[in-house]
């Protein structure tokens, strides 16, 4: 079963505010990790097993270049302060507008 991922970024993720924004769009997914989840692709429990650098579709965490991670910053991100999130999370087989349009809601709460 294949993966796919969606980087997001915000206008926010500037270097004056890059790493508080980052963080903070991080613990949105995070608070609606059911939500996504259920959104992101049939038979994501097969995939996300917590195996093969991927997070259990039930767990959520947030890491800085940790492709086990749920969601992740890529060390170059983090390096120069500014940048985008990775939500490593949905399936080959998801509807990537829905997809879309969740991750935009959610970080728009942060």
């Amino acid at each position: 079963m294949a993966g796919d991922s969606v980087d997001a970024g915000t206008p926010k993720a500037t270097p004056a505010a890059g790493e508080a924004s980052r963080g903070a769009a991080a613990e949105a997914l995070g608070r609606r990790a059911d939500l996504n989840i259920a959104n992101y692709g049939h038979r994501i429990e097969e995939r996300l097993t917590g195996l093969h650098e991927t997070a259990r579709y039930d767990e959520y965490f947030f890491g800085v270049s940790d492709r086990g991670a749920s969601v992740r910053s890529p060390w170059q991100v983090e390096k120069d302060g500014k940048g985008y999130i990775e939500d490593r999370r949905p399936n080959a087989n998801c509807d990537p507008y829905i997809v879309t349009k969740l991750i935009i809601e959610t970080i728009h709460e942060a």
